[in-house]
Order: structure tokens, then C-alpha cells, then sequence
């Protein structure tokens, strides 16, 4: 039980930190995208927001069926979270779980074309990693993909907070480690 109150302790800290910082950064601008990497006790949670209008060239609902395609195969890329952000090889990380959120994705599936506006694609990953002394940096793989966008990323360890801005030429979130 000590240890299921210590884990949601470190979460509150967490999000008590990252929140001001997310404020402070604005929400949906198109070629930012927002990355928070939390780690603590070999558990790495990873939430990343894109614009849809950076994945996909558009943020309306789909109007064609290539449309409901590409926000289908997006959808499916994000579901690889290995292909997106790759932790340290030493550090012997599984992923324990990957979501995909967009209201885009449920306009895809049910075939609607009433939304309007901004869309995001929000992402989520939880890792378990094996030896987690070894996890001292997080590199983003998504800039193959999509070179032209900028991250907005922070990072929140047992040890301290690290925030960067992520491109395709600087795409590696160091993590503050033990002393």
C-alpha cells in the first residue's frame, strides 16, 4: 500500500509542475506539438499532443475517403510507440500500453462531417523498464515522419525536471538521473 501512495504522490508533483508549464505554453499551435515524459520507479509515461494539422494537412472532419484513410493509418502509426520515442536500449523498456485520441478518429468512424475547428491528436504511452538507472534520455523518432514540426517537452524524474524544445536536428529529451 506504501507504494501505491508513494506513486500517486509523485504523480500529483508531477502534474503540479508540468501544469503551469503547459499554460504557460498555449494549446494548438499548428507546427508545435507538446511532449511530457514522466518517469519514476521503471514506469515511463509519455503524453504527446500533435496539431491534426500537422499529421494529417487538414483538422476537419474527413470529407473524403482518403481523409478517413489517413487519420485511420495516423492513428495506426501512433500505436507503435517504439517508432515515435525511443528510450535508452540499456534501460530495457516494454510498452505496457499506447491510446490514440482524436475527435478526428470518431469522425473517421462513424463517418461524420460536422466538426469544425481545431483537432489535436493526443497520445499516450506507458513503459515499463527493466533497469531504469540506464533510462537517462528519450529520443523522438517522430521527425522522420514529420520533420517540420517543433516539441515543446518536458521531462519530471525522481531526480528533477528538464524542459527543451524538440526538433529533427535536436531530437533527444535528456532525463535528469541520480547524482
Amino acid at each position: 500500500m506504501t507504494n501505491l501512495s508513494n506513486k500517486w504522490k509523485w504523480l500529483i508533483l508531477s502534474l503540479l509542475f508540468i501544469a503551469p508549464l503547459l499554460q504557460a505554453q498555449g494549446t494548438h499551435v499548428h507546427g508545435q506539438g507538446e511532449l511530457l515524459v514522466s518517469s519514476q520507479e521503471g514506469q515511463l509515461s509519455v503524453l504527446l499532443t500533435l496539431p491534426a494539422m500537422d499529421v494529417l494537412g487538414f483538422e476537419h472532419a474527413p470529407s473524403s475517403a482518403a481523409q478517413q484513410t489517413a487519420i485511420k493509418d495516423a492513428a495506426e502509426k501512433f500505436k507503435a510507440p517504439l517508432k515515435i520515442v525511443m528510450p535508452d536500449d540499456e534501460a530495457g523498456c516494454i510498452v505496457q500500453s499506447a491510446t490514440v485520441e482524436s475527435a478526428l478518429l470518431s469522425a473517421a468512424e462513424k463517418h461524420q462531417q460536422h466538426h469544425h475547428g481545431h483537432a489535436d491528436f493526443v497520445i499516450e504511452y506507458q513503459l515499463s523498464c527493466a533497469k531504469p538507472k540506464y533510462l537517462r534520455q528519450v529520443t523522438v523518432l517522430l521527425f522522420e515522419w514529420l520533420p517540420a514540426v517543433t516539441i515543446n517537452a518536458q521531462a519530471v524524474t525522481e531526480y528533477g525536471a528538464e524542459v527543451a524544445t524538440l526538433n529533427r536536428r535536436s531530437a533527444v529529451l535528456v532525463l535528469s538521473s541520480a547524482p
